[in-house]
């Protein structure tokens, strides 16, 4: 499954997870999450630190053109 970065900027895991307290359970208030719903987020998640892992190395190889063209201020 193919997940976009579009996708993934626009989950709200707040939102997500507040849903289920609308879902009625039996009487301690306890619900199912599905496994298709567990696997997508983990799906989500897993591609979200992918996503941040290369924005960190683009932010890391501008600070090294930085410091190579100013040094240390």
């Amino acid at each position: 499954m193919e997940v976009s970065t579009e996708d993934i900027k626009a989950f709200d895991s707040q939102k997500y997870f507040n849903s289920f307290n609308n879902v009625t359970g039996d009487k301690n208030g306890s619900f199912i999450i599905e496994i298709e719903d567990t696997e997508l987020i983990k799906k989500l998640y897993e591609d979200k630190i992918v996503l941040l892992e290369e924005l960190l190395k683009q932010k890391n190889k501008e600070l090294e053109k930085y410091h190579s063209k100013y040094g240390d201020l």
